[in-house]
């Protein structure tokens, strides 16, 4: 590797004393570029929010003037500000930081944690006031099963209990369920993968409080119905006004930048998450670059409202907004085969770019049958559609190099998520050959097969978590579950592939690739200085490597206490 980059500075030759000098300059350091060469430098100039020029330090120094910010890096690495590929950002603001007013369950690693942390939150608890938490990561529970509404029940006879296992997935209480209306003579649409509808049942046929799938909808049904207005928001049982969105969301964006985060895209905005968006814009108080993306409750709707309300957008359409704020597209859940192939359909021809969640239900093979003939219709190619998550079917037609051709052919985007190999699904840490079988979440071989792969968390699916912020880069390239197992160990990454899957990528899947991913003259200065050094550490200590300060937009975000 090259050790410096061409040392571009415009017309700035001399040391700058005026106008031209720089706001900020990071000297004395290891700074990762991530440009097309992976080249090295030591030194980088902010000048306006955007990198002025990088290379060494006498090169860098020259460009700083009196007022200049100076930091020294002391050996310290830099690298670019992380991009999060799938968040859902305003459903975790609300079981984040300080007073949250949805109970935190994601790191707990048991059904007796996430029993006795409800027990706490009850004791402050109303009479009727629902006890609403975070997801909570089956891979996690060390005694591999889930809390049922009879570990809740003899401490919340008067509360409704919601407990989130993650996405469309949950358990409620009796409380819960009474209120309701959801007993053991309820009965929902049998459909593919979810038997009795997603009401789970124990070997007595009673209800065990898990819901899933067709049982998920019908709950928000009846929800909606409870509260007497429309939901117009994925995973919610409680709207919170704009005013409290713009604060919790304040909390999430710290804790984004507490683990070198910068960009993310936010998969699940409704219309007030986006004015909550759009107030922090208004009032320059973004320390995240947002990348909107429409979720349509369409799992809520008939196919026939569910294309009315995609004609009837509330808003500006894709690429709308800047480098701060800008909507990137709309979401399609796999609702079902009918629904999908509308939305889709109608969505293409609007000029949506359309990020598709395709887990369970419709396989994946019908998903790209439904974008090939939104294809023939309104070209796909270019315009960076994604398929969310990948696992699952995706891992066995990896390798499937007819089907990869397709996939290229659309230019269809992977966003998987790494963490999700590091806590594991349900059948991780009873049996990890399963994931082994099922080759999980190949990242090496989509690689190799030409395909655009990106990283990310799916938080608050997945914690974010200070004290191991690189976790999703560390099993990229270790591959390692929670318990210590290897998963699927040749489909492990180089550091350097790894780190594109977070900046280069990331910036290319929301078209720029242009503007960020990378430490070059010209580019949005969004950096991140590590405590240790993420190329030459140990593997195993990748994961243990700190946040010391994220700059995003030549500003320091955070800075950890000395």
């Amino acid at each position: 590797m090259s050790m410096f980059l061409p040392f571009i500075i415009g017309q700035c030759t001399m040391k700058s004393k005026g106008r031209y000098s720089a706001d900020l300059v990071l000297l004395n350091g290891k700074i990762l570029t991530v440009d097309k060469n992976f080249t090295i430098a030591s030194a980088v100039a902010v000048k306006q929010g955007r990198i002025l020029a990088v290379g060494d330090n006498n090169q860098i120094e020259s460009l700083a003037g009196d007022s200049t910010e100076r930091i020294d890096l002391g050996g310290k690495t830099v690298i670019p500000g992380l991009i999060d590929n799938h968040t859902h950002a305003t459903l975790g603001a609300f079981c984040e930081g300080a007073n949250a007013p949805e109970l935190n369950i994601l790191t707990l690693d048991s059904t007796a944690a996430v029993i006795e942390a409800v027990r706490k939150r009850l004791e402050r608890a109303r009479p009727g006031e629902w006890i609403i938490t975070s997801c909570m990561w089956p891979g996690t529970m060390r005694d591999g099963r889930l809390p049922t509404r009879d570990d809740l029940d003899p401490f919340s006879p008067n509360n409704p209990v919601f407990l989130r296992r993650g996405g469309s997935a949950f358990v409620l209480n009796s409380a819960a369920l009474k209120l309701l209306k959801i007993d053991e003579n309820t009965r929902l649409r049998e459909i593919e993968g979810y038997p009795g509808g997603g009401l789970h049942r124990d070997d007595r046929g009673r209800l065990t409080g898990y819901l899933t799938g067709i049982g998920w909808d019908e709950m928000m049904r009846r929800v909606s119905s409870l509260q007497g207005e429309d939901i117009d928001e994925y995973w919610v049982l409680k709207s919170y006004p704009i005013e409290e969105r713009v604060s919790r969301l304040k909390q999430v964006m710290a804790l984004y930048n507490r683990n070198g985060v910068t960009s993310i895209r936010d998969l699940s905005v409704s219309r007030r998450d986006f004015l909550a968006y759009q107030q922090l814009w208004s009032n320059g108080e973004l320390t995240v670059r947002i990348n909107a993306i429409w979720a349509p409750m369409g799992h809520l709707l008939d196919k026939e409202e569910l294309i009315r309300q995609i004609r009837a957008q509330w808003g500006p359409r894709t690429g709308f907004g800047d480098e701060w704020l800008r909507i990137g597209g709309l979401k399609i859940h796999n609702w079902g085969y009918e629904k999908v192939r509308a939305a889709v359909l109608e969505a293409n021809r609007r000029n949506w770019t359309l990020a598709i969640h395709h887990l369970g239900g419709v396989p994946v093979q019908k998903i790209v049958d439904i974008l090939e003939e939104a294809d023939r219709e309104n070209p796909i190619a270019g315009r960076r559609f994604t398929l969310e998550h990948n696992f699952g079917p995706l891992d066995v037609l990896a390798r499937d190099e007819a089907f990869n051709a397709r996939l290229r052919r659309l230019g269809i985007i992977l966003a998987p998520q790494p963490q999700w190999g590091y806590y594991g699904p349900r059948d991780v840490p009873l049996d990890p050959k399963n994931l082994e079988e099922q080759n999980y979440m190949p990242l090496r071989d989509w690689l190799e097969a030409g395909l655009v792969v990106t990283g990310g968390t799916d938080h608050p699916g997945l914690p974010y978590d200070p004290e191991h912020p690189l976790l999703g880069l560390y099993w990229a390239v270790t591959r390692k579950h929670v318990s210590g197992a290897v998963l699927n160990g040749d489909q492990k990454l180089s550091r350097e592939m790894a780190l594109r899957l977070y900046t280069t990528k990331g910036a290319y899947s929301t078209f720029e690739e242009n503007i960020k991913g990378s430490i070059e003259s010209g580019k949005l200065a969004d950096l991140v200085v590590l405590s240790h050094d993420y190329l030459t550490v140990p593997e195993d200590d990748i994961l243990n490597i700190k946040v010391l300060r994220t700059i995003a937009g030549g500003k320091t975000v955070w800075k950890a206490e000395p």
